[in-house]
């Protein structure tokens, strides 16, 4: 019977420990354009065999949502980059996909936070995914 529990102690916690792990995992870089103008490139890596969504239609399940900035603005709607392809009538990413921001500087402390929501799947299995950030823009 004990052995039983102990069994049944380690899946759980296996399982809970598994559903903590980020599915996709976000990197970022700036690009200086000129002294007025960067560009934030976020990087997305999947897990072997999980896809992501377009930010495109406007309803897409990817956004980055909570934007806040400082001593800079937005220039220009967010855009992305990779390899799509429709299924099920979305737009879906496998391996990587790239969100580029580019930014108008305007201060002396320059800053762009925020968080990047999407849901990650497997088949028709889903988990929403959520990265915040927070990038000093010198």
């Amino acid at each position: 019977m004990k052995r039983i529990l102990i069994l049944c102690a380690f899946i759980i916690s296996t399982i809970v420990c598994a559903a903590q792990n980020p599915l996709i995992n976000w990197t970022y870089e700036v690009q200086r354009i000129d002294s007025k103008n960067v560009r934030v490139i976020f990087t997305g890596r999947m897990d072997f065999g999980y896809h992501s969504y377009s930010i495109t239609p406007s309803n897409s399940q990817t956004d980055i949502i909570s934007v806040k900035t400082k001593d800079c603005s937005l220039k220009g709607a967010l855009r992305e980059e990779g390899k799509f392809v429709e299924e099920n009538g979305k737009l879906c990413c496998y391996n990587e996909m790239k969100l580029i921001q580019d930014i108008s500087v305007s201060g002396k402390h320059p800053s762009y936070s925020g968080t990047i929501a999407c849901f990650v799947c497997a088949g028709q299995l889903c988990k929403p995914e959520n990265w915040s950030f927070a990038i000093k823009l010198q």
